[in-house]
């Protein structure tokens, strides 16, 4: 008796107990799909997508207000894979003449083939008569790239 296979496919069946035996796989594009042969018919599925791994950014950053905007600029960087990217959310605090606190936040994203730094600068706006509190950075995310 041949193996035992079974597939889960993206559409939500699958193809249970195949009996295929690993001279019947055929591999015609590893990237995107895999070919099978069942009694001289071939069968095609997608080929399982590879599989990233999360990392650790270290964000750093200098913030400063210019008249009705907040200029932040800063570097990205993780120490586990070279190719990666992710987001990160920075919040900027600010507060007007009547001492009423206001956060707003913008996601931002990050991308580097490489194991350099990424550096970013932006200016937010932040509005009239208000005073720049602080700038934090929250929800960072990091994906290594498959190599």
């Amino acid at each position: 008796m041949h193996g035992l296979q079974t597939f889960v496919l993206p559409t939500l069946f699958c193809i249970a107990a195949l009996a295929l035996t690993p001279e019947h796989a055929v591999a015609q594009d590893e990237s995107t799909l895999i070919t099978y042969e069942l009694k001289g018919k071939p069968i095609i599925i997608p080929a399982p997508a590879a599989v990233s791994r999360n990392c650790a950014a270290q964000v750093e950053l200098e913030y400063f207000q210019k008249n009705t905007v907040a200029s932040v600029e800063g570097t990205v960087d993780n120490e586990m894979c070279a190719a990666s990217s992710g987001t990160y959310v920075l919040s900027i605090r600010t507060k007007d003449d009547n001492n009423t606190l206001a956060t707003q936040e913008f996601t931002e994203t990050w991308a580097r083939a490489d194991d350099q730094s990424v550096s970013f600068k932006a200016d937010y706006a932040i509005g009239d008569n208000v005073e720049l509190v602080r700038v934090r950075l929250m929800k960072t995310t990091c994906t290594c790239a498959v190599e």
